[in-house]
């Protein structure tokens, strides 16, 4: 914890967390930067001024198991948790789609190219938003697997 107004945070797996604890949203960004540093689960977002280009390289598949770069559209790291029938890619259609697993374009920093599983997340949006069924899957197995 960073008693500061500023807002930011940071967490890299398995080794550390941090986050402002003195402005609107750190009980958000507690929560967001433990998702990275606990279950290894990356950035959804791609539009903030806090963004990476060269973050992940064209052709190869993120680690992290919240986002995809979709080089296998049948085999979707996520495809147990996929919604029946809905396409992947997903259209960014919030009304027919906005409350199912999916693959919609956009994450890692990237507006195209990598692909998150629903149209928000924790690790998407700043607010108010639960963690996806995928990322609320890779932190209970992570539980699981500190826990056997």
């Amino acid at each position: 914890m960073v008693n500061t107004s500023q807002y930011g945070g940071g967490g890299i797996y398995n080794f550390y967390s941090v986050f402002a604890t003195d402005n609107e949203y750190d009980a958000y960004l507690a929560v967001h930067e433990f998702g990275h540093g606990f279950a290894g689960l990356g950035d959804e977002y791609y539009s903030s001024q806090v963004a990476y280009s060269d973050a992940y390289p064209p052709g190869v598949e993120p680690w992290e198991p919240n986002i995809t770069a979709l080089l296998d559209k049948e085999n979707v790291k996520w495809k147990a948790l996929l919604t029946a029938g809905v396409p992947c890619p997903t259209p960014e259609d919030k009304e027919k789609y906005g409350k199912v697993v999916g693959c919609f374009e956009g994450a890692g920093y990237a507006a195209k190219g990598l692909f998150r599983p629903m149209i928000d997340c924790k690790m998407f949006s700043k607010g108010y938003a639960a963690f996806c069924p995928v990322c609320a899957k890779a932190i209970s197995d992570m539980i699981d697997f500190h826990s056997e």
